[in-house]
């Protein structure tokens, strides 16, 4: 009865299998295949920030040289091949620096526009602030505000208000850039330089006596 038993447990474990095997073992192969390919993309985001990383280290070796083409083909090579990387951001901040301390605010402004469309975070809002103020420069007030329209997070809203305020006022609107310098320095938050946004709201307060 012992052997009976067994080998009708032995015959119902391969009828089991081969109505199941098939799916087991696919099972077992696509659990095996998403591991190995989380593996690989894992490996592969890796060797992307590893890259990206160095050719950012390249980029501040040509800012630091003051080779402009280099640093500018290296922030191009990275906007391009790694826009979702911190790197490219930081790169292309570095390359407009450069490009408005050579006075070519055209130039920077593409850079920057770049940067905008392309970064998140602390970096996106950087480029919004340094785009507006270049902007300012190159007489374009009203573009300036226009980037400076969306919110910023509240570590960025003094700095954005008073950029704000120079947009206004380069605009020739004077109450505006009051209200916005007066926004500024209520805010709370940090400031380029408290002093001279005080220089600039007892100008225009004398400047309405």
């Amino acid at each position: 009865m012992a052997s009976h038993a067994e080998e009708q447990e032995l015959e119902d474990l391969k009828k089991w299998w081969s109505e199941n095997g098939r799916s087991i073992v696919a099972g077992v192969v696509l659990g095996i295949a998403a591991i190995v390919g989380w593996r690989g993309w894992e490996g592969w985001q890796q060797s992307q920030a590893e890259t990206a990383s160095d050719l950012h280290q390249q980029a501040m070796q040509a800012l630091e040289a003051g080779q402009r083409e280099r640093l500018a083909a290296l922030a191009g090579q990275l906007a391009l091949d790694y826009a979702g990387t911190p790197y490219a951001a930081l790169s292309g901040l570095a390359l407009a620096r450069l490009q408005v301390g050579e006075g070519d605010l055209d130039a920077a402004a593409v850079t920057l526009q770049r940067v905008v469309g392309d970064a998140s975070g602390e970096a996106a809002q950087v480029a919004r602030l340094r785009l507006a103020r270049v902007q300012i420069e190159r007489g374009e007030a009203d573009a300036a505000l226009q980037v400076l329209a969306d919110d910023f997070p509240l570590a960025f809203a003094g700095l954005a208000a008073e950029v704000r305020g120079d947009a206004h006022f380069a605009a020739g609107d004077a109450d505006a850039a009051r209200a916005a310098y007066n926004q500024a320095r209520a805010s709370g938050a940090a400031l380029a330089d408290a002093a001279g946004l005080d220089i600039k709201l007892n100008e225009l307060t004398e400047a309405a006596e």
